[in-house]
């Protein structure tokens, strides 16, 4: 599903007789993987102690943004020899990662591992495999994130019940590696007031941040109750339902949806809307979809079908 949409990057840098390769990416408007080659001198084993691991972090600079977060290291299937591999996961909070210029700064990457783990007497060894590279930053700038648009867009344009009104369902986005569903007018409109658990739960303006589903962003005060921050994407229920008659339910939370009531924002001045943004798996690894093997979609029980 992904295949024709890689992209490379042949970037690396090197340093003290190690280097760092950003070699590929793929993604969507919403998320991008990079697949980065760290080399080690030759002769090195980048194989740490049981239950070790390689450490790093990333942050990302665009025009609009500044993100950043953990990488996530690959299973070696060669630990014996001088190369590892990690994969940076992007998030665009707002607008498109692709097409993208970005600055990307890695952490120093440092072997990590526990003696006693679980013990009292338990110590953390940091950097015996990365020592001659462990206090230095990988910088790559203008790093251009060009990879092809596989994404099916949809502009259904018909009314669904929402929130004990209806609303417009205005687009419908389906990519190998998420989704977006966003409806306008009608009962978004105060669509937080209406909550039956706790009227206005949330105030302002809610954004999902990057990369770990639950954390927010918040710019007023919120209630204390913070399970009903997310009752407007939750109440936008949104299924995928495959040519082979199984079913995707749209649940996870991506980096990326947002909402405005019209209510909770005096410097809003567009019509209310509810955009939820969602991944396919339901919790940890990615997973992907062939978005030709969709038959149709429903939302809040509306049957939108895909187009030939």
């Amino acid at each position: 599903a992904l295949e024709d949409g890689i992209y490379r990057l042949g970037r690396s840098e090197s340093w003290n007789g190690w280097t760092v390769a950003l070699t590929d990416c793929v993604g969507d408007d919403a998320n991008c993987y990079v697949w980065v080659e760290v080399t080690a001198p030759e002769g090195t084993v980048l194989c740490p102690p049981e239950d070790g691991q390689f450490c790093s972090s990333y942050t990302m600079r665009t025009a609009e943004e500044y993100s950043g977060s953990s990488i996530t290291s690959i299973p070696d299937d060669d630990p014996g020899d001088e190369r590892v591999s990690f994969c940076l996961r992007l998030t665009a909070l707002q607008g498109t990662l692709r097409g993208q210029t970005v600055d990307l700064t890695l952490d120093p990457i440092v072997d990590c591992w526990w003696s006693d783990s679980g013990t009292d007497r338990a110590v953390l060894h940091e950097g015996d495999l990365t020592g001659a590279i462990k206090d230095h930053t990988w910088v790559f700038e203008d790093v251009a994130l060009n990879y092809p648009d596989q994404a099916v867009r949809l502009a259904p344009d018909v009314e669904i019940p929402y929130r004990g009104g209806t609303a417009t369902l205005t687009g419908l986005e389906i990519t190998p590696l998420t989704a977006t569903v966003r409806i306008e007018g009608g009962s978004c409109y105060d669509h937080h007031g209406r909550s039956e658990a706790q009227p206005r739960a949330h105030a302002g303006e809610i954004v999902i941040d990057a990369g770990q589903a639950g954390s927010i962003t918040v710019t007023d005060d919120p209630a204390e109750d913070i399970s009903t921050w997310f009752e407007c994407w939750d109440a936008l229920e949104a299924v995928l339902v495959m040519k082979d008659g199984t079913s995707l339910p749209l649940t996870q939370l991506n980096g990326g949806s947002s909402c405005k009531d019209g209510v909770s924002n005096d410097a809003y001045e567009g019509v209310p809307y509810v955009e939820k943004r969602v991944r396919y798996a339901e919790a940890g690894d990615p997973r992907v979809i062939d978005p030709s093997q969709v038959d149709h979609i429903l939302v809040c029980g509306v049957r939108v079908e895909m187009p030939d």
